[in-house]
C-alpha cells in the first residue's frame, strides 16, 4: 500500500484501500448506488417531493358573472378570461360559423371588464334594499 496524499491510501493497483480498521468497504448493487448518488445530489427533501403527485401551482380563477353574461350581438354566453391586470368577459367571433348572419355583423372580439360590471350590479342590488323600497314592500303586505 502506498499513500498518494494525506488521508488517501491506495493499494498497489491504484484502487482505494479498505477501511482504516482493516475491514473491506461495503458492497451495494449498482441500482442502489445510483439511487443513493441521485438522492445525495438532489437532497433528501427533493427525492421525497419528486415521489408526490403534482398539484396545481396557481389558484383557479373565480369569475363573478360566470354563465350569466350574454353577448348583445349574437346572444351567446360570454366566457371569463384573466388578463394581465383584470378579469374580462369575452365573446370570440372566431368560434361562430363562417358565413352566418351573426358572424357577418359581429366584431372580431368583444371584451367587457368585470370591475365595471360589478360596480353597476352592486349599485342595483343596493337600490333593491333601500329603506323606501323595503317600507313599501312591508306596507303592501300589511305589516306596520
Amino acid at each position: 500500500m502506498r499513500t498518494i496524499r494525506p488521508g488517501r491510501v491506495e493499494d498497489d493497483v491504484g484502487r482505494p484501500a479498505g477501511r482504516s480498521d482493516g475491514s473491506a468497504p461495503s458492497v451495494c448493487s449498482a441500482p442502489t448506488r445510483v439511487q443513493l448518488e441521485i438522492r445525495a445530489r438532489r437532497g433528501a427533501d427533493m427525492a421525497a417531493r419528486a415521489s408526490q403527485p403534482r398539484t396545481r401551482v396557481g389558484q383557479k380563477a373565480s369569475y363573478l358573472f360566470r354563465g350569466a353574461i350574454c353577448c348583445a350581438t349574437c346572444g351567446r354566453k360570454m366566457e371569463g378570461a384573466r388578463r394581465k391586470h383584470a378579469v374580462f368577459y369575452r365573446c370570440a367571433a372566431r368560434t361562430l360559423i363562417p358565413g352566418s348572419s351573426a358572424a357577418l355583423c359581429h366584431p372580431p372580439t368583444v371584451h367587457v371588464r368585470e370591475d365595471q360590471l360589478s360596480g353597476g350590479v352592486n349599485g342595483w342590488i343596493a337600490g333593491l334594499f333601500s329603506l323606501t323600497i323595503l317600507m313599501r314592500l312591508l306596507q303592501s303586505n300589511g305589516v306596520d
